[in-house]
């Protein structure tokens, strides 16, 4: 009997796993904050690009340095959040089933998103310093004077801007080079439409015409390109004689119907007039070109805009905008803004009279100072969820547990 019993009795043995069970239930609340900043970062990455008080000033960016430091910065973004809630649930099976290997290929996880969370927060330092140098004043105008008009990405970029914002240095004059050169010509090529419809999204959103002024436009491609003679408009400069469209559409206070990419001044001769009245083109708490409106008046805009008889001193962007409009829809209060020229008061009514580096500059230091303190915020989160996972790893104990029936 004894013998038989011994002959059919089984032993199973199992891996069981004690231990760390305070490492764990901190792992589970760590990974609550985990999952936060993975959807932070991703929405963070997604709205700077897609929000369209934001995103052309990031195009601006992209299209005008040859380091976009702030497109990547916005991609790693995207990318970081991506990964963190894909992994989040990796750490969760973890902390439950206190598997080492687990543990292991988390924290490796956790290394990677520590070096992408300081790459965001470095490269929007990098970006920081970079255009608060003089080189963005003198960009901003180079881009109003020889690419607005001419480079079809600079005008909707231009217009963007001058819709949205305000003025300040280095990016001031790369603006204000592509609203000289690239605003409103070539628009059948995408580029140039993209720049000239975001350089209108400028004038809309931040109320200013130009970069510096809605004089910007005075010299600008797209000005001669409406004169349609770009000879017969530097005689015209030389003998101080003004003709065409002073300025875009978009740099008038525009009507409520109008829109950034539809810019419809409330008076287009009032706006172009020297002596606007605020009411008729946007002045110092708008913007126009870089440092000023006239920053077009030396630009290819102005200069082609002369050359077929046009009078246009500024874009319509840089007129002051109705109630009803948008970027991509400019609706100037005054229809005529854009041929007011510089010195009249009508022209002080209707066009925003200050560049629009300011307001950029400003937009691009909130920005790149989230992203900093979002990165190396980050980045220490990412060393506590290690510290966390290595307390787990060292506490948790394997025996083997046999049983018999």
């Amino acid at each position: 009997m004894g013998l038989e019993y011994h002959k059919y009795r089984k032993n199973t043995m199992s891996i069981q796993r004690t231990g760390g069970k305070c490492s764990a239930k901190t792992l589970m609340v760590y990974n609550l904050l985990f999952w936060a900043s993975g959807i932070a970062l991703l929405l963070i990455g997604i709205w700077v690009q897609v929000d369209p008080r934001r995103s052309y000033v990031l195009r601006l960016v992209h299209l005008s340095e040859r380091e976009p430091y702030l497109y990547w910065v916005a991609w790693i973004c995207v990318i970081a959040g991506a990964f963190t809630l894909l992994i989040g649930f990796l750490s969760c099976v973890a902390a439950i089933r206190r598997l080492r290997c687990m543990l292991a290929v988390f924290m490796i996880f956790l290394v990677l998103l520590f070096v992408a969370d300081i790459a965001i927060g470095t490269l929007a330092w990098v970006y920081r310093a970079q255009f608060t140098l003089p080189k963005m004043k003198l960009y901003l105008t180079n881009m109003t004077k020889h690419k607005y008009g001419r480079d079809y990405w600079v005008q909707p970029l231009l217009d963007s801007i001058q819709f949205y914002l305000n003025r300040n240095s280095t990016l001031e004059t790369a603006i204000n080079r592509l609203v000289r050169s690239n605003y409103g010509i070539y628009l059948e090529k995408p580029h140039f439409a993209r720049l000239t419809a975001d350089i209108d999204r400028l004038h809309y959103y931040g109320e200013c015409c130009g970069v510096s002024s809605p004089r910007d436009w005075s010299t600008s491609r797209w000005r001669a390109r409406i004169d349609g003679n770009e000879q017969k408009l530097e005689i015209s400069l030389a003998e101080g004689v003004e003709t065409g469209a002073l300025f875009p559409e978009s740099c008038c206070t525009l009507i409520k119907e109008a829109s950034p990419l539809n810019p419809v001044a409330k008076s287009l001769a009032r706006c172009q007039k020297e002596d606007a009245l605020p009411f008729w083109r946007h002045r110092r708490q708008s913007c126009c070109g870089g440092e000023s409106p006239r920053d077009y008046e030396e630009s290819f805009w102005f200069i082609t805009n002369h050359l077929r008889g046009t009078r246009s001193w500024i874009p319509p962007s840089c007129c002051k905008q109705t109630q009803a409009a948008r970027a991509w829809n400019i609706q100037p209060i005054n229809p005529m803004c854009i041929t007011y020229y510089y010195n009249q008061s009508a022209f002080q009514t209707s066009v925003n009279t200050e560049g629009c580096y300011e307001k950029m500059h400003k937009w691009l230091n909130e920005v790149t100072l989230m992203f900093i303190i979002i990165g190396f915020s980050f980045a220490g989160l990412m060393m506590v969820g290690l510290v966390i996972s290595v307390c787990l790893c060292n506490n948790i104990r394997y025996y083997v547990q046999v049983e018999e029936y």
